[in-house]
């Protein structure tokens, strides 16, 4: 069974523009270097500074590949992007699924 990160990310007030160009930048480098990562899909809120991150892996190790990834350690550490990350959680298990699927 494959593992949701779900994460929950405000972007500091006036950093917005460059947070989104380096959101982009992120997806294309996750897409062409990891293959262990399924899904990365980062959705605006309605509040226009939060964001949620869904994301998706094979295994442990694949999560561990993504965030120690170069560009995954420079964007958590990048100050002038100054975000802060509000939730994250792991899965378990699937208990349901609108396809009728249960784990």
């Amino acid at each position: 069974m494959t593992i949701i990160v779900v994460s929950r990310f405000v972007i500091k007030e006036g950093r917005e523009e460059k947070a989104l160009r380096f959101i982009g930048e992120l997806a294309g480098l996750i897409a062409r270097n990891e293959p262990g990562t399924l899904r990365w899909d980062v959705y605006r809120t309605r509040d226009e500074r939060t964001y949620l991150c869904i994301e998706e892996f094979v295994d442990e190790a694949a999560i561990e590949a993504h965030a120690n990834a170069p560009y995954m350690v420079s964007a958590m550490s990048d100050d002038d992007l100054d975000t802060e990350i509000t939730l994250q959680d792991f899965t378990k298990e699937l208990l349901v699924s609108k396809s009728g699927d249960v784990g």
